[in-house]
């Protein structure tokens, strides 16, 4: 009953295909072994502090790099929703004074010395285009996005797009998904 099988049983046996991990299940003991190891946190404090940082660091670049391209799972509560996605892509489209402000004023500072009161008047002027630009950016996106999200409050969505427009468009996070449009076209960017 209890006798072992000779060696011609077992080379007349089928071998085994090896299917599912491809690896053997470890042993209770080295499962446990590697469980601590994992679980034990380090006897120095500044290791653990190090540790942690290195972990919260490689987190938040991954978050960042999805965020920058625009994966709806990293964006800011201020970018979640299709609203959001449609203004940013029309503003991202379109030219916009808002952007030049800040080169524009760097400009004119180092040039006040020259010039002196026109570029003061240069800058007002400036910011005069800056208010015209956010105050049609306004208009249109409540119209357009009354046509395609009529069920959208548009509570600080005008906001958005404005403060979008300003920022210049290299370091705008999100980074834009759009190319832009040339600068005296007459088409309305539609969706």
């Amino acid at each position: 009953m209890f006798k072992r099988r000779s060696a011609t049983v077992e080379a007349t046996a089928e071998p085994e295909v090896i299917s599912g991990k491809g690896r053997a299940t470890p042993s209770r003991k080295e499962a446990e072994a590697a469980r601590a190891a994992r679980v034990k946190p380090p006897k120095d404090t500044r290791e653990a502090k190090r540790l942690e940082r290195t972990r919260v660091a490689e987190q938040r670049a991954i978050a960042r790099k999805a965020m920058a391209a625009g994966d709806p799972r990293y964006l800011a509560a201020r970018d979640r929703g299709a609203a959001r996605a449609w203004i940013r892509n029309y503003v991202d489209a379109r030219w916009s004074p808002g952007e030049l402000v800040l080169p524009a004023a760097f400009l004119l500072f180092v040039l006040a010395t020259a010039v002196g009161p026109l570029a003061q008047l240069i800058f007002y002027v400036f910011v005069v285009a800056v208010v015209f630009d956010s105050v049609v950016l306004a208009r249109r996106i409540s119209h357009h996005v009354k046509t395609h999200f009529p069920d959208e409050p548009l509570k600080g969505l005008r906001m958005y797009g404005i403060l979008r427009a300003s920022q210049i468009r290299r370091l705008r996070m999100p980074k834009p998904q759009v190319s832009r449009r040339p600068l005296f076209t007459r088409k309305l960017h539609q969706d």
